[in-house]
């Protein structure tokens, strides 16, 4: 059995979730990125018997087939797109004629809070790391967790460049404090 496992999280793998032995039987291509599933799909969907979904690829780098889907459907934000773009894959599939008894979702989603407190820590270990993509990136993923208000407080503290006044601004989200997520 030939399968295409659409993932975006580099710590979950093959064998993690479908476990060594059923490898040995089975041929599972893993592709991490939107855009190369999306290509995968529309030329090479004949080589594979099943198609495993990820929903939420916010983890996969945002490409021109992703930045073309989220103009269509007026989504004002590329993690927008990245949080639903594994149903984008599902409706290419469903236009190629891909069996529906054929695709699964599959989602290692946890709650919300959870979420939050990961990206939290990345935000905070890029901020010692002084390592400015990785804080812009996690900035941009902690924005889809706050409202407007919130979102435009952590983009004005965050264009500060004041390491200080960020750390300050993200205490209020510690731990005993996220359960209002």
């Amino acid at each position: 059995m030939r399968i295409l496992w659409v993932e975006d999280d580099p710590e979950i793998s093959k064998k993690t979730y479908f476990g060594s032995s059923i490898l040995d039987f089975h041929d599972v291509q893993q592709v991490r990125d939107f855009d190369k599933a999306y290509v995968e799909v529309d030329y090479n969907l004949d080589k594979y018997d099943y198609v495993v979904i990820d929903i939420n690829l916010i983890n996969s780098v945002f490409g021109e087939y992703a930045e073309k889907l989220k103009n269509k459907f007026g989504l004002n934000k590329d993690s927008q797109f990245l949080q639903e773009a594994g149903f984008h894959i599902y409706i290419k599939l469903i236009e190629k004629g891909f069996p529906k008894e054929r695709i699964i979702f599959f989602s290692a989603n946890v709650s919300k809070s959870l979420n939050f407190n990961r990206i939290l820590k990345e935000v905070r270990f890029a901020l010692d790391k002084e390592n400015e993509s990785e804080l812009k990136s996690g900035i941009d993923k902690l924005a889809n967790f706050l409202d407007g208000p919130q979102t435009s407080k952590l983009y004005k503290v965050y264009k500060s460049k004041s390491v200080s006044d960020l750390e300050e601004f993200l205490k209020q989200f510690d731990s005993k404090k996220t359960s209002k997520l």
